[in-house]
């Protein structure tokens, strides 16, 4: 999920020099919402080369998701909502002994992907095209400090 993350990321980029700027913002969206589920998926140990798909059949039985206030708001609003993600993140890294995210780096976590999820969703895919350029540079912004913050969410 990390490659494909990447890749979206770079997709998005071309679409948004190709003047398809709701393109570039579905696909921007993907980026961010992968690269916050393989965060807390490496916080909670599962292998680099593990099934991230079964891995998310089965996240309601992991230690950390069970305990997590926000995994039932997530699953409420389906496994798409990125800002549960990272309320799931933070919430299992502050259980863990010694881990808790800086709390500068979680509010602004937080601060940026509320930001997002009012703006994206994935059944973007199901509407009509319109011109999103200032969309786009604000999710671009959010997907760099995001991608530039990436190995701080999780380590």
């Amino acid at each position: 999920m990390e490659a494909a993350s990447d890749d979206r990321y770079w997709d998005s980029l071309t679409c948004a020099l190709s003047d398809r700027d709701f393109a570039a913002c579905y696909l921007m969206g993907y980026a961010i919402e992968t690269l916050m589920k393989t965060a807390f998926f490496r916080f909670a140990g599962v292998p680099v080369d593990a099934n991230l798909a079964s891995s998310l059949k089965t996240a309601t039985k992991h230690p950390l998701f069970a305990a997590s206030k926000a995994a039932s708001a997530m699953f409420a609003h389906g496994l798409h909502n990125v800002r549960a993600w990272a309320e799931y993140l933070i919430d299992a890294r502050q259980r863990a002994s010694g881990q808790a995210l800086d709390p500068v780096v979680a509010g602004k976590l937080i601060f940026e992907l509320s930001r997002f999820q009012n703006n994206w969703s994935e059944v973007l895919r199901y509407r009509a095209s319109v011109a999103a350029s200032a969309e786009f540079a604000r999710f671009l912004a959010i997907a760099d400090w995001l991608r530039d913050h990436y190995a701080v969410l999780w380590r």
